[in-house]
C-alpha cells in the first residue's frame, strides 16, 4: 500500500515538473489522505495526453481496457452535449468525437 502511494506521489510529481499540475494543488492532494484510488486506466490515459504522437486509436485501445469508462465515454458521446445527428455505437468513433487532437 505504501508502494502504491509513493508511485502515485512520483506520478503526480513528474507532472508538476511537465507543468501539468500546479505545486499548489499537488501539495493539497498529497496532504488528502481521504481521496479514493484514481484508476490505472486513467492514469495511463493521462500518461498518455503527454505524448506529442498520441493518437485516438491508442486512447481508444487504454480505454477500452475499463468496461465501465468505456459505458460512461459512450454516455458522454451521445448526449446533447456533443450534438452527434447520428448514435455513436464505438468507443473509436467516441474517443475520436471527445478527443481534441
Amino acid at each position: 500500500m505504501r508502494a502504491m502511494h509513493q508511485q502515485k506521489t512520483e506520478r503526480l510529481e513528474s507532472n508538476v515538473m511537465g507543468n501539468s499540475i500546479p505545486a499548489n494543488v499537488l501539495q493539497m492532494l498529497q496532504s488528502c489522505r481521504t481521496l479514493p484510488n484514481v484508476p490505472g486506466v486513467v492514469m495511463d490515459v493521462f500518461d498518455l495526453s503527454q505524448n506529442p504522437d498520441l493518437g485516438t486509436a491508442k486512447v481508444a485501445k487504454v480505454v477500452a481496457r475499463d468496461p465501465a469508462l468505456v459505458a460512461k465515454v459512450l454516455k458522454v458521446a451521445n448526449s446533447s452535449w456533443c450534438g452527434v445527428w447520428r448514435e455513436v455505437t464505438t468507443l473509436s468513433q467516441a474517443v475520436h468525437l471527445l478527443v481534441p487532437i
